[in-house]
């Protein structure tokens, strides 16, 4: 089901501030917003969703790893 998010919603999901929303989207690197009504937007979930699917995998750094490899090996 597609829903319109606010803001704080968007801020929620994507782990962002208002001011990066704004300026990815300014960008035009994070879906656009939509005007509701004469003092709101939102956005669609449905884009949202698609923006953060889109987003690469993190990969851990070297010393991350390392210490993971140290960890599963008992050390």
């Amino acid at each position: 089901m597609m829903r319109i998010l606010r803001t704080d919603e968007v801020t929620e999901r994507t782990g962002l501030s208002r001011s990066s929303i704004w300026r990815l989207e300014r960008d035009g690197v994070f879906p656009a917003r939509r005007q509701i009504s004469a003092k709101a937007v939102g956005w669609l979930s449905s884009d949202i969703e698609r923006w953060i699917e889109s987003l690469p995998k993190a990969t851990p750094s070297p010393e991350m790893a390392e210490r993971v490899r140290r960890e599963a090996q008992g050390q």
